[in-house]
């Protein structure tokens, strides 16, 4: 392979020297365009800076034009184990005293007969079994687990199936309400045929499970709240719309306990939003500060001697002289 090409001096006369002071001379427009590009993406990621601080301080200033979020108001329980409460839009200052009566609980029916495991032994083997007025027929023979895997998979079933260990050797199969509260209590109508047999507990005979209490686990019961010796009720043990702008969530029946809640102005509230507006606006007030000294100092970067910004530093300006 060859060498670069090279010129001998000539008269004392340095011809690479003259050659690459002609190069540098040429490439001085593009080099110049290069740095300006680099210029200009930079301010291109600045002006992003600037549109982030600016979408703060709009933020900040909206909560503090909005007389809503100047009124704002706290809710403490005597007693938050057993009784939350938390304020929202419409609270106003107030003291209650409630009496957890009885906790909103869903539905768990629990198979009476049992299976030596969960996945061998078949249990039924055609027929089928209406639970909530969901039907779900067997064409073959299913064990205890795939039972279960087949009422999950029905749409709109109200109850969630799952195969429990009560001891060695003894498996079952309990339905648990979905949602709770008495409206959403539900009922089995059991015709599985073939197989070691699955049976749920039917006290009146009637043919249908569920519908009696000593059926149950557990029974479907609506939470009970005593408020200011007025008695509210409810399938959750969440109330939204018994307090004004207040949610009570009800932990712990405890009948004989009066809980008091008060709701009284929330000044840390306000504060934090007035702290908020002053961060904000100092943020951008010193990035434009930053932007105008660089500018001066001669940073291409910088967008200090942009017309936008030069307003915006009148206007902020202004804001500081009132």
């Amino acid at each position: 392979m060859g060498s670069g090409v090279t010129f001998s001096g000539f008269n004392n006369v340095d011809f690479n020297l003259i050659l690459n002071s002609m190069m540098t001379q040429a490439s001085q427009p593009l080099t110049a365009l290069q740095t300006r590009q680099t210029s200009l993406q930079s301010q291109i990621r600045t002006y992003g800076t600037l549109s982030t601080k600016v979408v703060a301080l709009q933020g900040a200033a909206k909560d503090l034009s909005d007389p809503a979020n100047l009124n704002s108001f706290a809710a403490q329980s005597s007693n938050s184990t057993s009784l939350g409460a938390s304020t929202g839009v419409g609270a106003v200052a107030g003291q209650y005293e409630v009496v957890v009566n009885e906790l909103a609980r869903a539905q768990v029916t629990a198979s009476t007969s049992s299976s030596p495991d969960a996945s061998t032994t078949v249990i039924a083997s055609g027929g089928q079994i209406t639970i909530g007025g969901k039907t779900i027929t067997l064409s073959g023979d299913t064990t205890l687990q795939e039972l279960a895997n087949k009422i999950n998979a029905t749409t709109d079933i109200p109850v969630q199936a799952a195969v429990v260990r009560a001891s060695a050797g003894n498996y079952k199969l309990t339905l648990t309400g979905t949602a709770s509260g008495q409206a959403n209590a539900f009922t089995i109508v059991n015709q599985l045929t073939g197989g070691a047999g699955i049976t749920f507990a039917d006290t009146d005979n009637d043919g249908v499970s569920g519908d009696s209490s000593a059926d149950n686990a557990v029974n479907a019961t609506d939470a009970s709240l005593l408020v200011n010796n007025v008695a509210v009720t409810g399938s959750s043990n969440t109330f939204e719309d018994v307090i004004p702008g207040v949610t009570l969530t009800a932990y712990v029946k405890d009948p004989s306990t009066t809980i008091r809640v008060d709701v009284t102005s929330d000044t840390s509230a306000i504060t934090t939003k007035l702290q908020r507006f002053v961060t904000a606006y100092n943020d951008i007030a010193k990035f434009v500060g930053d932007q105008r000294t660089s500018a001066i100092a001669g940073d291409g970067s910088s967008i200090g001697r942009d017309p936008l910004l030069r307003q915006q530093i009148f206007q902020w300006q202004f804001a500081r002289a009132v």
